[in-house]
């Protein structure tokens, strides 16, 4: 018995990928499907993050569960995107 691979649209219905720099990190958030739905920069200051992670909810009708982060440099620019002042994306 063979099984199909899982696919992201399988497991989420947004993806949100991030180009993250010093200054600024720029955001995309896509349906499953691949429609982009909306597309921001915000500054990397952590009141602006908490205001990226507020943006993404409401671009993805607060439903996070549904929601693949998909980040670059998180070891360095977008290290700061898992926990900013205690507020975090999930």
């Amino acid at each position: 018995m063979s099984s199909l691979p899982v696919t992201v649209a399988d497991l989420y219905r947004y993806v949100v990928g991030v180009d993250t720099h010093a200054a600024t990190h720029s955001y995309a958030v896509v349906t499953a499907s691949g429609a982009l739905l909306d597309q921001a920069t915000f500054p990397t200051s952590p009141a602006r993050l908490r205001r990226a992670a507020d943006w993404i909810r409401r671009r993805t009708e607060g439903e996070l569960d549904a929601v693949l982060i998909s980040a670059e440099g998180t070891g360095c620019y977008g290290a700061t995107l898992g926990d900013v002042d205690g507020y975090r994306l999930t």
